[in-house]
């Protein structure tokens, strides 16, 4: 379990590191068992998830963090690839709120949030 301390700055660099598709950096500040959950199902590993950001092209402005027990929560301005889209058309900004968890230094889950007030964990 990660302290405010030491994980706002992990999810603040993967969401920059996403950004810039930086895929090494996406893929160094997550862990290897890492599960991702989200609205079309969930599934574990580094793989998944860098499998994941290169598909949607996901680029995200954090809004605001909060800590929430062992979570950051984040709402983040997001756009995305239109699937099925043409390459390079991207989705409106859409304001999407996520949590994750860090342990050790790395994310350990990515969590997409039915609203800001969701604090099921899958």
């Amino acid at each position: 379990m990660g302290t405010d301390n030491e994980s706002r700055p992990v999810v603040r660099a993967w969401i920059d590191a996403v950004n810039a598709a930086d895929m090494g950096k996406v893929d160094r500040l997550v862990a290897d068992t890492v599960s991702i959950v989200g609205p079309r199902g969930s599934t574990t590993g580094r793989e998944a998830v860098s499998g994941w950001v290169h598909h949607t092209q996901i680029r995200m402005t954090v809004a605001d963090t909060r800590i929430e027990g062992d979570r950051v929560i984040a709402r983040v301005s997001a756009t995305w690839q239109v699937d099925g889209g043409q390459p390079g058309e991207r989705t409106p900004p859409a304001t999407i709120f996520m949590a994750f968890t860090v342990h050790e230094g790395r994310i350990t889950t990515i969590q997409r949030l039915h609203s800001p007030e969701d604090t099921v964990q899958d």
